[in-house]
């Protein structure tokens, strides 16, 4: 459970060869993007692709299973979670895997 008011970076860095498969499972980004998010960016800096973002005009379905994978080693995880009244989550699995040019 994050902390309300608050943002968290994650880096994942994989084995040199292989990719990052992540599922994740989101739910309750119903804040403007600007207040509340969770983006995955496709390598390990704020500045790499964004791979998926989820807040307030974030179309997919709640609680279900998203599957995403890295063309790189690296997959970095950027939440920003708003005020008191937010009910807001996720949960992330990852794994490395061998790069088959996907």
């Amino acid at each position: 459970m994050l902390p309300f008011n608050s943002t968290c970076v994650w880096n994942i860095t994989g084995p040199e060869g292989q990719v990052l498969t992540i599922d994740i499972i989101v739910f309750n980004f119903r804040m403007p993007c600007v207040e509340e998010y969770l983006r995955i960016h496709n390598g390990p800096a704020e500045s790499s692709d964004i791979l998926v973002e989820y807040c307030l005009n974030s179309s997919r379905d709640e609680l279900r299973v998203y599957q995403f994978f890295s063309s790189r080693r690296s997959l970095l995880i950027e939440t920003k979670k708003g005020t008191n009244n937010s009910t807001s989550g996720f949960h992330v699995s990852y794994k490395a895997i061998d790069f088959e040019g996907k």
